[in-house]
């Protein structure tokens, strides 16, 4: 289901709700509807850690109605309906930020499959910081490289050095995984492959370079909230790329 009609649940629960609470009355398929959208809405993995309460236990739309009706405190029409408005608010800014940056989604949706709190933890920080700490972002954005090249090692069972650098880590995976350049004898997807690596490599540079990873003099230039984000999309973008790869591989 795409975003757009994610949306748009959302938003024909909230008016269901708000008739409810409003004692205007509702129409028999009213409750069947608020039900499935309900069960809709609570199988989204993306969705469902931030719905209200009242949705997530309720089952029924009457039983949701008295829920609200206890979180208010007091039976007025107008706090009920404020009160399911802004309990549906969070939901809909993520839905609608999801459409002004997929690939956030994206990459985080793949990236919470895998039993890695550091690679979770290292995507989270890279996105909350590009726009607040553009260098704490592209460190980030290096981290989660270096976490999954290893993660994806470890699962291969593959050894490596500790110490290993991220282009070293990212090639032993890449050759794992047949993705280095030289194992693909087709142009365009041997200067794909190729583009990838220099990425990587470019990634460890400007990390090295601009980050807050090493102290800088004050005549080193400084990493703007643009290009934080191109890091760390960039960053999200290979990591995917490589967990889906290897997904594919052992399929």
């Amino acid at each position: 289901m795409d975003v757009e009609q994610r949306i748009e649940q959302v938003e024909t629960l909230q008016r269901i709700l708000v008739n409810r609470v409003s004692y205007v009355g509702v129409p028999d398929e009213a409750h069947e509807q608020y039900g499935e959208l309900r069960r809709s809405l609570i199988q989204s993995a993306r969705v469902k850690p931030v719905l209200p309460g009242f949705i997530i236990d309720c089952r029924s739309l009457d039983h949701a109605h008295s829920r609200i009706k206890e979180e208010v405190g007091f039976d007025s029409e107008k706090e009920l309906r404020r009160h399911v408005w802004e309990s549906l608010t969070e939901p809909l800014d993520l839905l609608e930020r999801e459409l002004i940056a997929p690939a956030d989604f994206e990459v985080t949706g793949t990236l919470e499959r895998l039993e890695s709190a550091q690679i979770r933890g290292a995507w989270k920080k890279a996105l909350d910081r590009r726009a607040s700490d553009p260098e704490g972002a592209v460190t980030m954005a290096r981290t989660l490289l270096e976490s999954t090249c290893k993660h994806l090692l470890d699962e291969m069972d593959k050894s490596y050095d500790r110490k290993d650098d991220l282009p070293t880590l990212y090639n032993n995976v890449a050759e794992e995984l047949k993705l280095s350049p030289s194992q693909h004898s087709e142009e365009i997807f041997s200067r794909i492959l190729g583009s990838t690596q220099q990425v990587v490599e470019g990634l460890g540079a400007v990390r090295n370079r601009h980050s807050d990873a090493h102290g800088n003099s004050d005549a080193t230039g400084r990493p703007s909230e643009r290009h934080a984000e191109l890091a760390v999309n960039l960053a999200g973008s290979t990591a995917s790329f490589l967990v889906k790869t290897y997904w594919n591989n052992v399929e």
